[in-house]
């Protein structure tokens, strides 16, 4: 049966390479903390237990640290506690780690069920140079393997198929969870920049990992297009390997003085719900939680139109601007008129993402209806 007592002797593991501040990770511990609110046993195991989220996970949740520097060398550990510990379901969550997940379990010969999440657009994120080709193949050869693979969009459900040869049968969309009351409550408190106090000068924010994927030199060349026409200020959230790029691009683009790259900030919700403006400018997504949660705070939208996540997000542009990937001109036209529009942002349905609707989502798909035993 279904009832609270079967629930709660249920064991789950979650696996993910580290805490770091991306999205994936979030969703990892927002997903651990809610299994065990439930009653669910939770195992968050990681190959190495840092970065920004360490302190976000639950008291309910057992931190299993596999202490490696690399995900590959997680194999055998992982495997070692799949043996010992032999939970109902593992889910995992980046390529490596899935890749490491399908392995250990065939390695462990356990009956644990293996669900993998792929949470960017595998056309962008494993196409292009040797090492994404290789990582492809093993995706295309391992994936398969797994009971299922959750999508965090349909976008990517598609691309699974089309891209990895996927069965249908093994996919599934299940969008990324958002703590709705969590950032109601944040988003109230005071961010703390003077750039705020100056109406004279609205303030864009962007947040994520400053990575390839997030494409900040087209978000800092339209900011710069934006600032020779009119007062603006720029707020970066996040931190990642282009952080010392980018700061030298700021310097080039003679954009010091409007500029400020704040680092990883445990509480982004003050700063969307203060913002004129929230931009995405990524050349690719999976599901970018962070425009989720821009839309939680009420803020006035601008996100490229990139695979996947934003089209959907964003309901074809009814709740935000969409312009094409890689064009500043473009995309600091539609921050301008963002900027100048007097049309008040309006409140948002945040059902589709609620953290409880996706948790139970999740809990179908860890514990299909057939292996209950009556």
């Amino acid at each position: 049966c279904m009832c609270d007592n079967c629930e709660a002797t249920k064991h789950i593991a979650l696996f993910v390479p580290s805490l770091n501040g991306g999205g994936a990770e979030k969703v990892m511990v927002l997903l651990a903390n809610g299994f065990a609110d439930r009653g669910y046993d939770v195992d968050l195991v990681v190959a190495s237990f840092q970065g920004e989220f360490t302190h976000e996970v639950s008291v309910k949740v057992r931190i299993v640290n596999l202490n490696e520097t690399r995900t590959v060398k997680a194999l055998l550990p992982l495997k070692r506690y799949l043996s010992k510990s032999n939970p109902d379901v593992l889910l995992s969550t980046l390529p490596h780690a899935n890749i490491v997940s399908i392995l250990a379990g065939a390695l462990s010969r356990t009956s644990t069920r293996i669900v993998v999440c792929q949470q960017s657009s595998p056309s962008q994120s494993l196409f292009g140079g040797w090492k994404r080709t290789v990582l492809r193949q093993l995706c295309r050869t391992f994936y398969p393997l797994s009971d299922m693979c959750i999508c965090s969009s349909d976008g990517i459900v598609e691309e699974m198929h089309n891209l990895l040869n996927m069965k249908t049968s093994k996919l599934k969309r299940i969008y990324n969870p958002v703590d709705e009351a969590r950032i109601n409550r944040l988003k109230e408190e005071d961010p703390g920049h003077p750039w705020f106090n100056d109406p004279e000068k609205p303030v864009v924010l962007a947040v994520g990992r400053l990575t390839e994927a997030k494409d900040y030199p087209n978000l800092l060349h339209a900011f710069r297009k934006l600032r020779d026409k009119r007062k603006a200020a720029l707020i970066i959230l996040g931190q990642g390997p282009m952080e010392a790029y980018l700061k030298k691009l700021t310097v080039q683009l003679n954009l010091v003085d409007d500029v400020d790259f704040l680092g990883f900030q445990s509480n982004p919700y003050s700063f969307m719900r203060n913002c004129d403006l929230f931009v995405l400018s990524s050349a690719w997504e999976g599901l970018p939680g962070v425009l989720i949660e821009a839309l939680a705070c009420g803020a006035n939208i601008v996100s490229t139109d990139c695979k996947t996540g934003p089209r959907e997000i964003l309901e074809d542009g009814a709740l935000g601007a969409l312009v094409p990937i890689k064009n500043s001109t473009a995309l600091a036209r539609q921050m301008s008129k963002a900027l100048s529009s007097q049309v008040p942002v309006q409140k948002k349905d945040m059902k589709r993402f609620n953290r409880e609707h996706i948790e139970t989502a999740y809990i179908s798909e860890l514990f299909p209806v057939t292996d209950i035993r009556f």
